[in-house]
C-alpha cells in the first residue's frame, strides 16, 4: 500500500521543506515541579512570539535579511502526568496574547518581594497561575472533596483542588485581567497534536481522582494514551486527524472535548499507588516521522526534532537524609514517592541520545543552576521528596518557575542550535552570513571550526548578549517547617480513614475500635512524617537543621544559608 494515509497516519512522513524545521515537545511528570515546566513553556512562546513579530516587521524592508528568516512548526506535544496539565494548559493558551511573568519584572528577592500589581501579572499568565499561585499543600489536604454528602473517596489528598485549577486554566482567559486577546501563531502547526499517556492508572491515587475507562477522557481500553487534535488557524489539515482523535475547535465556550481533555490530563497526573505515565518519545516521533519514519540524526541533514522537558533529570541521584523507620508505613510512601518521580521520567535511552553531542533528533532541557561546592542542594527547589516539596511554599514554585525561563534562554542561545550548513540556513548563507553569524553564531560542540546557528533566534529583549539576562530568584532557604502542616494533615486523616470504613458496614463497636487504633497510632503517623519532610528539605538545601539546647529546639541559621543567590548556568 505504500506510504499512504490511515486513519493512525502514514508509514512514513514527507520531510518539510527545507526551510522549516519540526518540532515534537515531549514534558515528563514532575509533581509539583511543573512549575520549572511551566517557566519553560512561559518563555518558549515569547521567544517564538518575539522573532515571528519581528519577521513580520522587517518583511520587505532593507533590514529584512539581518534577522534569520526560516520557520518553525510545533506539530505535536506529549506530556505525561504533570506533564499532562502543562500541555493543558498550553492548548487554551496558544490561542491567546498571554503577559509573560519574569524576573524583569518580578525581581530576584522572591514571591514575597513581588508587589500586588505582578501578581496580578502572574495570574493573567495562565502556566503561572497554576503552577504557582494555585498549586499549594494547604488546598490539597482540605477536605472539600469529602464533605459533600454521599462523596466518595477517590484520592488521598483532595482531589477537587486539582480539578478547580485544571478547569481554571482552560476557562481562560475568562479570569485574565485585562482580557487576553486572540492572536494566531503561525509556528503552530494546523492541527496541534496534543497526547497524554494514561500508563498506571489504579483504584486509588493520592493526588488525582481514578478516572474509569471510557469515561470524560474517552480512552480506549486498549490504550494507554488519549490524543486531541486542535486547530489554531480554522484550515486543519484533514490528513493530520488520526482516527482517534477528538477533534477540538473554539466554536462554542464550552465544548465537551475541551472536558475531556481537562480531564485526561488529570488521569495522566494521578499519583497511583503503583506506577506513574512514563512520557512517550515514541508517540511524538511517530507523529513526526510516521510509523516506519525516522528523525534524522546527522545535524546537516535534521529537520525535524523531539525537545524533552524533564525537571528531575538531575533529581535521581540527589541524597536526602534517610527516612526514619517507624511506622513502616512512611518508609513504603517515601519508596513510592522515588518510585514514582523515576516512572515519570524519561528513560535512560532517550536521555543518553538527548546527551550525545552528534544526534539531533533529540534535545534536553532540564534544570541547571551554579551551586556552591559541595552544596546539597538540588537544582530545582521543587525536586526534593519525589517533587513533592514545592507543594510547601510558593517560593520554591517561584523559584523554579524563573529557573525554567533562564534555562529556557540559555538553551535557545546555546543549545538548541544546527550547523551553518543545514538547509534550514540556505537563505542566511546567501543573504546575510557573517551579520547573523555576529549575532547569533555559536561553534559546535564537537568541531569548533564549524559555526552554528540557533533554531530558535532571541531577538533584541530577549537576548541575554544584549537584552535582559533571565536569572531565578533567591535559593528559598529556611521558609517551611512541616510542623505547620500539623493540624491539616491530622484532620485529613481523620476524613480518610472515616470514608475508608464508611462503606464496610462495620458494627458500632468494631467501628469504634477500628477509629481507637487509628487514632494510637495517628500521632506518631503524623510526627514521622513531619520529621521525613523535615529532613528531606534539609538535604535538598531548603531546610536548616535543628539542635537541642536545654530540651529547646534552637535553629540555626548559618547552616545552608546562602547571602548571595547562586547564578543558573
Amino acid at each position: 500500500m505504500g506510504d499512504e494515509h490511515s486513519g493512525y497516519g502514514r508509514k512514513v512522513e514527507p520531510p518539510p521543506s527545507d526551510d522549516t524545521f519540526e518540532i515534537g515537545l515531549v514534558m515528563a511528570g514532575a509533581i509539583s515541579a511543573g512549575a520549572y515546566t511551566a517557566g519553560v513553556l512561559d518563555f518558549l512562546i515569547e521567544a517564538l512570539d518575539e522573532w515571528e513579530a519581528e519577521k513580520k516587521r522587517l518583511k520587505g524592508t532593507a533590514q529584512e535579511h539581518s534577522i534569520p528568516q526560516h520557520n518553525v512548526r510545533i506539530r505535536v506535544v506529549t506530556g505525561a502526568s504533570a506533564g499532562s496539565l502543562s500541555a493543558a494548559i498550553l492548548a487554551v493558551a496558544a490561542r491567546y496574547d498571554i503577559p509573560h511573568f519574569s524576573t524583569a519584572i518580578a525581581g530576584e528577592g522572591g514571591y514575597a518581594h513581588v508587589d500586588e500589581a505582578v501578581r496580578e501579572i502572574g495570574a493573567s499568565n495562565p502556566f503561572y497561575k497554576a503552577w504557582v499561585q494555585d498549586m499549594s499543600m494547604e488546598r490539597l489536604l482540605d477536605s472539600e472533596d469529602l464533605n459533600q454528602p454521599g462523596a466518595a473517596l477517590s484520592s488521598l489528598l483532595n482531589s477537587a483542588a486539582l480539578m478547580a485549577i485544571t478547569r481554571h486554566a482552560l476557562e481562560y482567559p475568562a479570569h485574565s485581567i485585562p482580557a487576553a486577546e486572540k492572536v494566531t501563531r503561525d509556528y503552530l502547526a494546523d492541527p496541534v497534536r496534543y497526547i497524554f499517556t494514561l500508563d498506571g492508572m489504579s483504584e486509588l491515587s493520592v493526588f488525582a481522582p481514578s478516572v474509569p475507562e471510557d469515561a470524560d477522557t474517552g480512552r480506549s481500553r486498549h490504550k494507554d494514551f488519549r490524543s486531541f487534535s486542535i486547530s489554531y488557524g480554522g484550515n486543519a489539515a484533514s490528513d493530520r486527524v488520526k482516527a482517534d482523535d477528538v477533534v477540538l475547535d473554539w466554536a462554542a465556550d464550552v465544548h465537551d472535548g475541551w472536558h475531556a481533555l481537562g480531564m485526561t490530563a488529570l488521569a495522566s497526573g494521578a499519583f497511583p499507588i503503583g506506577f506513574a505515565a512514563r512520557p512517550r518519545v515514541d508517540l511524538a516521533r511517530n507523529e513526526l516521522a510516521g510509523r516506519k519514519g525516522c528523525n534524522l540524526r546527522d545535524g546537516l541533514l535534521a529537520h525535524r526534532t523531539i525537545l524533552m522537558i524533564d525537571p528531575f533529570s538531575d533529581a535521581a541521584g540527589a541524597s536526602e537524609t534517610p527516612a526514619p523507620q517507624p511506622p513502616a508505613l512512611l518508609p513504603l510512601i517515601r519508596q513510592l514517592m522515588g518510585a514514582w518521580s523515576n516512572q515519570a521520567r524519561f528513560n535512560a535511552e532517550e536521555l543518553a541520545l538527548a546527551a550525545d553531542e552528534s544526534v539531533y533528533s533529540r534535545f534536553l532541557i532540564s534544570p541547571r543552576r551554579e551551586r556552591p561546592a559541595g552544596a546539597t542542594q538540588l537544582h530545582i527547589a521543587c525536586g526534593a521528596l519525589g517533587g513533592l516539596s514545592g507543594l510547601f511554599h510558593i517560593e520554591y514554585r517561584h523559584h523554579d518557575y524563573l529557573l525554567g525561563r533562564r534555562n529556557a534562554q540559555k538553551f535557545l542561545t546555546d543549545g538548541f542550535t544546527l550547523p551553518l550548513g543545514n538547509s534550514l540556513f540556505k537563505h542566511a548563507r546567501e543573504h546575510n552570513e557573517a551579520g547573523l553569524l555576529a549575532i547569533w553564531g555559536s561553534d559546535d560542540v564537537l568541531d569548533p571550526g564549524v559555526k552554528h546557528l540557533p533554531i530558535i533566534p532571541l531577538v533584541q529583549r530577549l537576548r541575554s548578549r544584549d537584552g535582559i539576562e533571565e536569572l531565578p530568584s533567591q535559593w528559598p532557604v529556611d521558609l517551611f517547617r512541616a510542623e505547620s502542616l500539623h493540624d491539616a494533615i491530622s484532620e485529613r486523616l481523620d476524613k480518610v480513614v472515616g470514608k475508608t470504613l464508611e462503606p464496610l458496614g462495620l458494627s458500632f463497636v468494631d467501628l469504634t475500635a477500628a477509629k481507637a487504633g487509628m487514632w494510637m497510632i495517628k500521632g506518631r503517623m503524623i510526627e514521622a512524617a513531619i520529621k521525613a519532610i523535615n529532613d528531606s528539605l534539609i538535604a535538598a538545601g531548603l531546610g536548616i537543621p535543628a539542635v537541642m539546647v536545654a530540651d529547646e529546639v534552637i535553629f540555626a541559621p548559618e547552616v545552608h544559608h546562602l547571602e548571595q543567590p547562586p547564578k543558573a548556568l
